[in-house]
């Protein structure tokens, strides 16, 4: 291994309110920290949600990966040696069509994805086999009952 290795860091994008997009530039571990253990680390994050390691998992990303959370559900799933299967333009069938093509077992959505999903009529939501999921998180906002 090569000497003098330190963790990197993801930089994160953020908007907020003013529609100005400005990195978020955190500081890096301490450079006796070995990266196999931030790395290691960053598996945590899934185990709060029951999520294990390999476990024939794939996670589901239909969102951009600038965003915080979907890079670290997606970035903390190949850390967990799981297939990340990314989506180029999210749309609720498409979503329930890769679900049933790759198995998936784990996503990040926001409500309104979840709400469009089950906005689709029943015979097309039929057509999927989604029975391989097992955890699908959502964040942004409150996730009103269907």
């Amino acid at each position: 291994m090569p000497e003098n290795r330190s963790a990197g860091t993801i930089m994160n994008y953020t908007s907020g309110t003013t529609g100005n997009p400005k990195g978020v530039k955190r500081g890096l571990a301490p450079a006796e920290v070995e990266p196999d253990l931030i790395y290691t680390m960053m598996t945590a994050f899934l185990g709060m949600f029951g999520i294990q390691a390999e476990n024939d998992n794939a996670h589901i990303c239909g969102s951009p990966l600038y965003h915080t959370a979907v890079l670290m559900f997606a970035s903390s799933s190949l850390h967990f040696d799981h297939a990340v299967v990314l989506m180029e333009k999210w749309t609720p069938e498409a979503m329930l069509q890769l679900i049933d093509q790759y198995q998936c077992t784990t996503s990040h959505m926001v409500p309104t994805q979840f709400h469009r999903m089950f906005a689709l009529p029943d015979d097309v939501r039929g057509k999927y086999d989604c029975s391989s999921t097992r955890n699908m998180i959502h964040a942004a906002a409150p996730c009103p009952p269907t």
